[in-house]
């Protein structure tokens, strides 16, 4: 085994020990099972380096100066880490089991647990772990991640900062502020109202002490409040408003219209928002800021688009008693007003407008030699409109695509090369992992691949980058080539984290050949991995009951459980199924330990259907059926149905 080959093993080992620990207690047999394997993984990776020190970023790992950042395990993990205020691990040599079960089980305590009990040095006791030594962030390296965890764990700390009033602690806050809320939408402010008092408490504190801090951040938290689309008109904002209250009519002015010029959707709605914000006497003023501001000759060149945007505003009927404020303070925004030079290239709007000019003339075009001078030019196009997010010119050009492939067979020849190079495009930005709204609807209506299946199968798993897009192509393409892609399968039985994630994969295709390919990882899988891969069939909208019923048959304790899960979804099947569980012949008590199993099974998922097979059970006669009775009538008197 070479030097590279042990760290990968030992990264793999770490999460899925990780994936373990977040899973079991720290005395499941599973997790210490994984502890163990993953001590191992530290041992090989002795032999070339030690101590083992892991450096911890927010989207990658790094050993010894080399970045691992390209598999998705890597960013999980360093997510992980991150989120608990770890910025590197050490592991040293002498390094035990207890203390690795210790290590892991203080990580798979939620990120806001652990900040709350000050950190993972301590939680663990050092003079027990020796071998294992963690280097923690401070706060200001951990405010730059994504995520609603990350929103969690500020929240957190705002209100330990609030109330402790450290005035460091603020500080810190307010320094990334403006980060750090533009996380958060506005029914974070309306819904949360522990998040409103401690954000009270912040301004109130930064007022009398930082006010150029206060107004940048109450500035800032206007702009995240603004800028989600998804508040409706009927929210009560009473409860929200107070915060915006003290912010200053220039930067209020400023945010209005820095949200108009980058929002192309913003409208009467949008705006309506905004003025339930203030009162009549603030609109005046921030009115009055606005005007002044659009008074700008060179902001008038530059932004044509946002004075025709104002003007649809505010000039729009409405009986809005706010609406003529803004009016009378833009009133010389008129035509004659305006620069005279005001010819300007808008790129975006000319780019869509040849675009659909384009798209016209494939749509009319007759003549062949015309229409391939057309259809030269449509890839082009067809990635600019992917680029710019333009659904609808996608959906519209698909449509004339398909159109004119049905109508005129004879241009087929035509027709394929635009085909493939549209398949093209989708699959490049599908083996980079990425999955607009827009490649989501291309993805459906692609009838043909660019690459064949000994491509797929080497991409996949070989350089390991199956995702459910690309594997929902594969098998739509490819079926003939299922028989390699299972032996591929096979192949990596030993790798756990290869077959982690791809039973992950196939599990949010939600398809039948998703179903047919875990049902395959089944066979051959360790008994850890069969319970994944059952979990994973529990989030399909198919099953295959013959299957499952063959787990019943033959699997152990906890397999059978999670075969049952996916039966009980069919109120029939679950119905029979639970008779053949508890209904067994047991000749001289031959089968009744196989009975009992499945009794704990059923009472551990709260199967009251089985009430009527657990009386019959109850009542069972002769002297060896009697620990099935006391079992059953157990289960009776615990449910209320005895």
């Amino acid at each position: 085994m070479t030097k590279e080959e042990a760290l990968n093993d030992f990264l793999r080992g770490l999460r899925i020990a990780l994936n373990n620990a977040l899973a079991y207690p720290k005395s499941h047999p599973y997790f210490v099972k994984s502890a163990e394997n993953f001590k191992q993984k530290i041992d090989a990776v002795f032999a070339f380096l030690e101590p083992v020190r892991v450096g911890i970023g927010v989207n990658l790992l790094s050993i010894e100066g080399v970045n691992y950042d390209k598999a998705d395990f890597h960013l999980e993990l360093a997510s992980i880490f991150h989120l608990r205020k770890i910025k590197g691990i050490e592991f040293k040599k002498g390094v035990g089991i207890e203390e690795l079960v210790d290590f892991l089980s203080a990580l798979s305590s939620a990120p806001k647990e652990i900040i709350a009990q000050g950190g993972i040095n301590t939680i663990l006791d050092k003079q027990k772990h020796p071998c294992i030594l963690v280097e923690e962030l401070d706060y200001s390296q951990l405010v730059g991640g994504e995520g609603e965890e990350y929103k969690d764990i500020w929240k957190y700390l705002l209100s330990q900062a609030v109330i402790k009033q450290d005035e460091g602690k603020i500080k810190e806050l307010a320094s990334d502020f403006d980060k750090i809320i533009a996380k958060f939408n506005a029914a974070d402010l309306t819904n949360d109202q522990t998040l409103r008092e401690n954000l009270r408490g912040f301004f109130g504190h930064l007022k009398g002490r930082e006010k150029e801090k206060f107004y940048s951040c109450t500035k800032s938290l206007l702009k995240s409040f603004l800028s989600d689309k998804s508040m409706l008109e009927e929210v009560d904002l009473s409860k929200t408003k107070s915060l915006f209250q003290e912010c200053q009519k220039d930067d209020i002015a400023e945010v209005l219209l820095g949200t108009i010029s980058k929002d192309a959707s913003y409208n009467n709605l949008s705006f309506g928002l905004f003025a339930r914000l203030f009162e009549e006497g603030k609109h005046r003023e921030i009115a009055s800021a606005l005007g002044t501001r659009l008074q700008n000759p060179e902001f008038l060149k530059a932004n044509p688009q946002v004075v025709k945007k104002i003007k649809e505003l505010f000039y729009a009927p409405s009986d809005s008693p706010i609406l003529p404020l803004y009016r009378n303070a833009l009133s010389w925004l008129s035509d004659e007003n305006l620069p005279k030079d005001r010819f300007y290239f808008d790129h975006q709007a000319l780019s869509k407008n040849y675009r659909m000019l384009l798209l016209n003339l494939f749509a009319g075009e007759k003549e062949r030699e015309s229409l391939s001078v057309i259809l030269e030019r449509m890839p082009q196009a067809f990635q600019e409109a992917l680029e710019n997010k333009d659904s609808q010119y996608l959906k519209s050009l698909l449509e004339t695509l398909r159109k004119r492939e049905a109508q005129e067979p004879s241009y087929a020849s035509l027709f394929e090369g635009l085909e493939g190079q549209i398949s093209s495009f989708v699959e490049n930005v599908l083996w980079q992992g990425n999955a607009s709204a827009e490649i989501e609807y291309l993805l459906d209506s692609l009838k043909k691949t660019s690459l064949d299946a000994p491509t797929y199968l080497k991409r996949i798993f070989e350089e390991n980058k199956a995702n459910p897009r690309v594997l929902k192509l594969f098998f739509r393409f490819f079926p003939e080539a299922l028989p390699v892609f299972y032996k591929n399968l096979e192949g990596k039985h030993s790798d756990i984290e290869f077959l982690v994630e791809m039973i992950q994969n196939l599990s949010a295709l939600n398809n039948p050949p998703s179903l047919e390919a875990l049902k395959y990882i089944y066979s051959f899988a360790n008994e850890l991995l069969k319970i994944e891969t059952l979990k994973s069939m529990q989030k399909l909208s198919v099953m295959d009951e013959e299957f499952l019923f063959s787990v019943l048959a033959a699997g152990t304790i906890s397999t059978k459980k999670e075969a049952l899960i996916i039966i009980s979804r069919d109120e029939q099947a679950k119905k029979e199924t639970i008779d053949s569980l508890l209904l067994l012949k047991s000749p001289w008590g031959r089968k009744n330990k196989l009975i009992l199993e499945n009794i704990s099974i059923i009472e551990g998922l709260g199967l009251k259907e089985a009430v009527g097979c657990l009386k019959a059970l109850s009542k069972r006669r002769f002297f060896w059926n009697r620990v099935l009775r006391d079992k059953a009538r157990a289960v009776l008197e615990e449910w209320n149905a005895g």
